[in-house]
């Protein structure tokens, strides 16, 4: 019987630097990636009346960890983050990026990637950005989605979102998942976003703009350090900080100015 194999690339250079053997004449289908990049699952047509499967892989080992039934045929498999974190990925990208990201459609999670060029979420597009660091500027512009947790970012700047924009999130009372802070090099500018904002546990380099946001609930700013200044007006609701303070290293205004705050 002959294996079937799936191929690990480096995305740096293309090269094929490990493989992973699967059930022996099986027919891999489908892979998807969890959003922290820990685990691959691969849906395995088998032979015959055989059972098809799903393989799950470990991806730091590169080793099937487990394999999981369901039932005559396994053509596709897709991942679907916690509910806070937004919808479920349309493609996965990992590893170097050097060419600029223009985002325009469907659902982007960038997964332990190195990215050198821009960033760009438009209208109708989704970014879900986990543990990565993005060297040069992310931009929101009408994003459907925008989500970063456990990142190094450059400068940032969010603007005109119709759904939610999540930077960093506790997973307390108030939120149904986790998503850790991040660190942002430069400001951070977020006006004009209207599907709720959340930015919570994050250390920003420069300054922390909010501004004209409107959603369901108030924007959380939770626990932030930003080594600038603090502006927030016209927010509505007004920004809630759910008893966290932010440190702020240069003067606060508007609906952020209480030192408390």
């Amino acid at each position: 019987m002959v294996p079937a194999k799936v191929a690990v690339f480096d995305t740096a250079t293309d090269a094929v630097i490990a493989t992973i053997d699967l059930a022996a004449n099986s027919s891999p289908a489908g892979i998807a990636i969890t959003p922290d990049g820990a685990r691959a699952y691969v849906a395995q047509e088998e032979p015959g009346n055989i059972p098809a499967h799903v393989a799950v892989i470990d991806t730091a080992a590169n080793t099937v960890a487990d394999h999981v039934s369901v039932g005559r045929v396994a053509l596709a498999v897709a991942i679907r983050p916690p509910a806070h974190l937004g919808p479920a990925c349309a493609r996965v990208l990992t590893g170097s990026i050097t060419a600029t990201l223009n985002l325009t459609s469907g659902v982007t999670c960038l997964v332990n990637a190195r990215v050198t060029a821009l960033v760009v979420v438009r209208a109708g597009a989704s970014a879900i950005i986990t543990g990565s660091t993005l060297r040069s500027p992310l931009i929101g512009v009408g994003a459907a989605t925008l989500i970063v947790c456990n990142s190094t970012v450059s400068f940032t700047n969010v603007h005109n979102s119709s759904g939610p924009v999540v930077l960093g999130q506790d997973g307390d009372a108030d939120d149904t998942a986790s998503c850790g802070g991040n660190t942002f090099r430069g400001s951070v500018q977020l006006p004009n976003n209207h599907g709720g904002v959340a930015l919570e546990h994050n250390t920003i380099g420069g300054y922390l703009q909010l501004t004209n946001s409107t959603g369901p609930t108030a924007a959380e700013l939770e626990g932030n350090l930003v080594h600038a200044f603090l502006i927030c007006s016209g927010n509505t609701p007004a920004p809630t900080n759910d008893g966290q303070p932010n440190t702020v290293g240069g003067f606060r205004t508007g609906q952020c100015a209480a030192s408390s705050f």
